[in-house]
């Protein structure tokens, strides 16, 4: 009837029906009474659609079609695409996102009730309570250091004084798949003695937790460090566990949990929830969690919520939400790198000057949210009330991968405007979703041009880019960037010009280089690490160490809590 068929499905069927109103021989008041029908019903649809996290094409082709007809999406040129949706006042965070399950869990202090209460949980309440509480700290670590295997095969063991292994320690491991170069880092650091148990012993006495647990009755004195791995069927002789330890002087235990937190029957999450309450009773608190993503796979990874978590746990006093800052070890005469490259004579002391710096925590921060997948594009987010993003809010994004779940996360999670700048970035990849802004240019030291992968790319200073997006006084929340070696360029203009000033947290990538001169001055504007991850693609050992050539680091703008 004269609707082109190679336009959309969406288009043509409201083309066709507003051209049939409008041809029609009713009046034109009833012409319009219909028209403002579609209209209202198609935007209910669509807003319904995109509240319950549609993921198929059809929906996404039908956003796409519908937001082209009746969304303002004014371009300013032809580096960005603007999609502005205005989110109706009377929605709120939980009721807009509760993948995080801050819709059941949202406190500075997550703390597991007791027995009754959790009784009267659902099984989808106990599952976010657990994965609220495991990845929540509790006391403050300012060291976790690596040992073992950056990727799978290795842990983080708090080095701080009061719990730190002793010269001579024996550490016990169930059912962990440590890597060989663990014990050997544990015997040339403080001649520590690992003792594994677990499914490959020979006795079928001492194959389950409960076997373990008999171990501990009689030889846990010996125990400074116990590594435990839990899987569902170990969660029932797990309860006994806190009882038993609690005899004993062990500093530091390492559990890795794991079953999905989306299935299993209510009382193996009870079970657990009833055993981390015992062992906080009895003064064990967490001071590290990491998310295990060698064990997902890819769909299960693309998820907010993972099957496999480590949390570690130290016995000491519970931090109450103090911050804590760490001392700056960097010399203050050491200058920014920019573009240089370090002499042979100076590279050994920046190196050993980096890798303490960097692999160490200096301001707590209890909850560090990991928004997008469990793989590379995600990030951590500072969770806790004084630097919580709320909405409206701001974040910044910079960046050469094709993996945007970090930014579509934090947009769902705070409802913040996000900026995208990617030279490289192919539009027609992605799924725009509510108020993020994708640019194609990159950051830089400096305004201009360079080239990349072959091609001629623009650049542009953060102060620019604040500037010509009005954001000169505005509070940018967070603030990403991984642009592989070019942070060496960018950072240092960032800190002299002052962009830097209102920025509230950096989630940043460092690669190999050593540029201590800008971590120093990163320091002195006011901005402390909160967390510290290796990527363990990127794996070296040195000096019986455990580090890795691309660092994520997370930091916190002192200056400017909420």
């Amino acid at each position: 009837m004269g609707c082109s068929h190679r336009q959309g499905f969406y288009k043509r069927c409201i083309r066709c029906s507003l051209r049939y109103v409008l041809h029609s021989r009713h009046s034109v008041i009833t012409a319009l009474i219909v028209t403002l029908v579609i209209v209202i019903t198609l935007n209910s649809v669509a807003f319904s659609l995109y509240m319950r996290k549609e993921k198929s094409i059809l929906t996404r082709n039908f956003l796409g079609y519908f937001a082209n007809l009746f969304i303002d999406t004014s371009m300013k040129d032809d580096d960005v695409i603007q999609f502005s949706i205005n989110t109706p006042n009377n929605i709120s965070i939980k009721e807009f996102y509760v993948g995080h399950c801050f819709n059941i869990v949202n406190s500075s202090d997550v703390v597991i009730p007791n027995e009754d209460m959790l009784h009267n949980m659902s099984i989808d309440e106990l599952s976010c309570l657990l994965q609220r509480y495991v990845t929540t700290l509790q006391t403050f670590c300012s060291e976790p250091r690596r040992f073992g295997k950056v990727s799978y095969g290795g842990v983080n063991i708090c080095m701080d004084k009061e719990v730190s292994p002793p010269k001579g320690c024996v550490i016990y491991s169930y059912d962990h798949h440590l890597s060989k170069l663990f014990p050997r880092q544990m015997n040339a650091h403080f001649k520590c003695a690992t003792i594994f148990f677990g499914k490959d012993i020979s006795t079928d006495f001492f194959r389950d937790v409960g076997g373990f647990n008999k171990i501990l009755e009689h030889h846990g004195d010996d125990a400074s460090i116990i590594i435990l791995k839990m899987e569902s069927r170990d969660v029932e002789p797990f309860l006994k566990f806190p009882e038993i330890i609690d005899r004993f002087a062990v500093k530091q235990i390492i559990l890795e949990v794991y079953f999905h937190m989306k299935s299993g029957n209510k009382t193996k999450f009870f079970e657990m929830l009833a055993a981390l309450r015992k062992l906080s009773d009895i003064n064990y608190y967490i001071y590290w969690y990491d998310i295990n993503s060698s064990y997902d796979d890819r769909e299960v990874a693309k998820t907010a919520t993972t099957t496999c978590f480590t949390i570690n746990m130290m016995r000491a006093i519970k931090s109450l939400g103090n911050v804590y800052l760490q001392k700056s070890n960097i010399p203050n005469n050491i200058s920014t790198l920019g573009g240089k490259l370090l002499e042979k004579e100076k590279l050994m002391e920046h190196q050993d000057i980096y890798l303490n710096y960097i692999s160490k925590h200096q301001i707590f921060c209890k909850q560090s949210v990991r928004l997008g997948t469990d793989l590379d594009g995600g990030r951590e987010v500072c969770h806790d009330v004084p630097f919580r993003p709320r909405s409206p809010c701001i974040v910044y994004s910079f960046g050469k991968e094709i993996d945007i779940s970090f930014e579509e996360d934090v947009e769902k999670t705070y409802g913040c405007h996000v900026y995208v700048f990617n030279p490289s970035i192919n539009i027609t990849r992605y799924n725009i979703s509510r108020h993020i802004n994708v640019f194609r240019f990159g950051i830089g030291g400096e305004n201009g041009a360079v080239e990349f992968n072959n091609k001629t790319v623009d650049i542009k200073t953060l102060k620019t880019i604040q500037k010509d997006l009005g954001h000169t006084e505005k509070r940018i929340d967070v603030l990403r960037i991984d642009v592989r070696y070019d942070e060496k360029h960018a950072l240092p203009e960032m800190i002299l010009s002052g962009a830097l000033n209102n920025v509230a947290q950096i989630s940043a990538t460092f690669h190999h280089y050593y540029d201590v001169g800008t971590l120093r001055k990163l320091h002195d504007i006011g901005f402390r690490i909160f967390r510290t991850r290796q990527n363990p693609q990127a794996d070296f050992y040195f000096k019986n160490r455990s580090f890795s050539y691309v660092m994520k680091v997370d930091f916190l703008n002192i200056n400017l809590p909420r």
